[in-house]
């Protein structure tokens, strides 16, 4: 049986922008494979992420380097838990600031 991760509501909301910005439906439904084959595969094995100094452990990183996109997700939570869905030209410690914030699980 395979397992999925699943997006936050902040991550949906993320993602749903992104979609918005495409000019042209293929490139729409690319990304749309592209999180989902993520978000098997996330959910399958939640550590094949890498860390970055942004944000301490738990948290990790995905990239969708066809688009320039990262996934923050807590790899401890059941299912995984995709919390952003976040450009990598943006500002990542301040993008992702209120993470530090969140209480340990």
């Amino acid at each position: 049986m395979s397992r999925t991760a699943r997006l936050s509501p902040a991550a949906q909301r993320e993602f749903a922008k992104a979609l918005g910005e495409l000019e042209h439906a293929l490139a729409a439904e690319k990304l749309k494979q592209a999180l989902a084959d993520a978000v098997r595969r996330l959910g399958e094995n939640p550590f094949l992420g890498g860390v970055r100094p942004h944000l301490p452990p738990p948290y990790r990183f995905w990239s969708l380097i066809r688009f320039g996109y990262v996934l923050v997700y807590d790899p401890g939570t059941d299912p995984v838990e995709i919390l952003r869905f976040v450009h990598t030209k943006r500002d990542l410690p301040r993008v992702l600031a209120d993470l530090r914030d969140l209480p340990e699980t």
